[in-house]
């Protein structure tokens, strides 16, 4: 029972509309999707009578138009559809969007080795993704002015991010927040923990070993004497510590004077 309580300490409250579930190593969040009103609008002055058009006017040259050969007219199609992708693509987007706006569903997925926001309208999801790294956080966003919805946190991973939530209240991205920093500070914590090993104690690996490793876990440090030790252990750093660079041979350097 006491397990049972602490374990429901730990464990945020979720806002209804929501849903956070963590899983082995990881965690998902799941939130609808923010509708927009300027994409329904698009989607009917320009989507739906774009590719009505285009449906209907393929039909006919394919069938009907000239020049008399129906490869030649299949050719000369390709390359008008070619020419007008663009267009197709909006027209498209535009109908996505609104499905998405109206019963859509955004979702966060952090596992070990990345992190993907998904966006699905239907059976059509739309996925980006950027790769962990050894510094991760996430941080609310301040709202803007206007009625647009906007993302409302933002994930972040060195260099990359990801924004989502545009669809959350302020009490749905605290916690979101708060359950995504809670998993980075736990790998974190995880990350720096030392094992103990024959050439010293060594940072734990929490990546798998077919990626990038990173330079402090496999570089080598070359001490005074010509032997070298791993930049991850501890004698390698206590070297570092006490390491003397060369002399310069700039106008200030010893050998100039």
């Amino acid at each position: 029972m006491s397990r049972e309580r602490d374990a429901a300490a730990l464990t945020p409250t979720v806002p209804a509309g929501m849903s956070i579930s963590r899983e082995a190593g990881g965690l998902i969040i799941e939130g609808p999707g923010a509708p927009n009103r300027a994409w329904p609008v698009t989607a009917a002055l320009f989507g739906v009578p774009w590719l009505l058009a285009v449906l209907i006017g393929s039909v006919w040259y394919l069938g009907w138009g000239v020049p008399d050969s129906i490869v030649a007219r299949l050719l000369l199609w390709v390359v008008m559809m070619a020419f007008t992708v663009a267009l197709h693509a909006l027209a498209l987007l535009s109908i996505w969007s609104t499905v998405y706006g109206r019963v859509g569903r955004e979702t966060l997925a952090i596992d070990p080795e990345r992190i993907t926001i998904t966006r699905r309208a239907g059976r059509f999801p739309i996925s980006l993704h950027i790769r962990r790294t050894i510094i991760e956080r996430a941080e609310p966003l301040p709202e803007r002015p206007g009625h647009a919805p906007h993302p409302r946190i933002e994930v972040r991973s060195w260099r990359s991010a990801v924004r989502f939530g545009a669809a959350l209240d302020p009490a749905q991205a605290d916690a979101a927040v708060s359950a995504i920093n809670e998993l980075f500070e736990r790998d974190e914590a995880t990350r720096h923990a030392l094992t103990h090993g024959s050439s010293g104690d060594t940072i734990a690996r929490t990546r798998s070993e077919d990626r990038v490793s990173d330079v402090a876990m496999t570089g080598t440090s070359r001490t005074g004497h010509g032997s070298s030790k791993r930049a991850g252990t501890v004698k390698a750093r206590g070297v570092r510590r006490f390491r003397t660079s060369p002399p310069s041979f700039g106008p200030n350097g010893k050998r100039a004077k």
